[in-house]
């Protein structure tokens, strides 16, 4: 038989088992809480200090420039648009029929170029007329002066009367005016069959044709085709008129260079002078006009395109210059990594004038001859060592590394 405890003695017995099983656990925290502890104490001291130290003692490789002194371009950069150096209109002066077309739209035409040609057989026809009427005239002229120089001679004698003389002489006259009008009318026929040869004005690309071969044109009513000039080619542009000033200064001096960029898959620059400032500011934008001149001669420029202006207003000499990328921007303003002598660096404040085509031009806190570091500075603090690599990205062949 199983003896049984009495309900006395089992409370004794839980009582006393209580107070071991907490001792037991209160030791078991005590000793992870001094590992722990150990632990902590201990890794500071050895394995960080080892990590630590050697992060500070590994030089960083870095890329490096040397800093030179370039003239600094003032530019005044704006987006301007394409226009024609001059359009034409071509209309006809006459009311015809073109029985000859001698281009193909979109083509370059010479100035004088044959573009359209009228049924011009009405006015061959009208200038032969007139042609005959004016020989006429010439010859019963002709007959008239003998006349009259006859009856001049019989009047010396007394042989003609003063009546038959006068008449003579107005006979002679009235024919004389009659071949005068009849030349003038033939220089008019002429006139109008030169209007049935319509001819390019200007030099130019030309647009649409919008009368084809047999269509009838109106007189100055009918646009047959319109006529660019874009060798040379206008841009114009609009600049702040805080710029004025500086601008007619310079222009006062030397033609201001202008250049003109068109972006795309195939960029396109050209250059040109400053020809054309507005007289008057636009009140509602505070601009003022310009327009630039381009010889434009392989037409990569095109009327009504969208460009970006570069004018170059002046020049500052011997500005320290050095790679864009090598200035960086901190919660005090620019600044770069200037590498010293034993070869740490120093992060050093500056101020930078402009950038320009990827050049920074410092006016504060550089010399020529210093060397800044142009990539890797996220991995660089004050005082860090680097080690500088055999092909530098420098402003110039005088960059270089050690």
């Amino acid at each position: 038989m199983t003896a049984q405890v009495p309900p006395s003695e089992q409370k004794t017995v839980v009582a006393q088992r209580r107070p071991v099983r907490i001792g037991v656990v209160i030791g078991i925290l005590m000793l992870l809480g001094l590992g722990v502890w150990f632990t902590l104490a201990r890794g500071p001291s050895e394995d960080s200090g080892a990590v630590a130290s050697e992060r500070t003692s590994r030089p960083v490789p870095v890329r490096t420039a040397i800093v030179e002194t370039r003239a600094l371009p003032i530019r005044v950069e704006v987006i301007g648009t394409v226009e024609p150096l001059a359009t034409v209109a071509v209309k006809s002066r006459i009311d015809g029929l073109i029985v000859e077309v001698g281009f193909v739209e979109g083509d370059f035409v010479r100035a004088g170029q044959v573009l359209f040609r009228l049924d011009d057989r009405v006015a061959r026809a009208q200038l032969a007329q007139a042609e005959a009427n004016l020989a006429r005239d010439q010859a019963q002229l002709a007959d008239a002066e003998r006349i009259l120089a006859r009856n001049e001679a019989l009047a010396e004698r007394g042989f003609a009367a003063k009546a038959t003389l006068d008449t003579a002489r107005a006979a002679q006259e009235a024919l004389k005016a009659a071949a005068a009008a009849n030349d003038a009318q033939i220089r008019n026929l002429r006139t109008l069959l030169d209007y049935t040869v319509i001819r390019a004005p200007i030099e130019g690309r030309t647009g649409a044709q919008a009368f084809k071969l047999g269509s009838n044109v109106k007189a100055n009513e009918s646009l047959l085709v319109t006529i660019n000039q874009t060798r040379p080619i206008s841009v114009t542009f609009a600049v702040p008129q805080t710029e004025l000033a500086a601008i007619r200064t310079a222009q006062a001096k030397q033609p201001l260079p202008v250049r003109v960029s068109v972006r795309g898959s195939r960029p396109v620059s050209a250059d040109g002078r400053l020809s054309f400032v507005d007289n008057t500011v636009d009140q509602a934008t505070g601009t003022i006009t310009l327009k630039a001149t381009l010889s434009n001669s392989d037409e990569a420029l095109w009327p009504g395109q969208f460009v970006d202006v570069s004018l170059l207003v002046d020049t500052i000499p011997n500005i320290a210059a050095v790679p864009q990328n090598a200035v960086l921007i901190g919660q005090n303003g620019a600044y770069l990594f200037v590498v010293r002598a034993d070869r740490t660096v120093e992060a050093r404040p500056i101020v930078v004038a402009r950038s320009v085509d990827g050049i920074a031009f410092i006016t504060t806190g550089l010399a020529a001859g210093e060397r800044v570091v142009t990539d890797n500075q996220l991995r660089l603090a004050p005082d860090s060592p680097v080690s500088i690599e055999d092909a530098p990205a420098a402003t110039s062949a005088r960059g270089g590394g050690a």
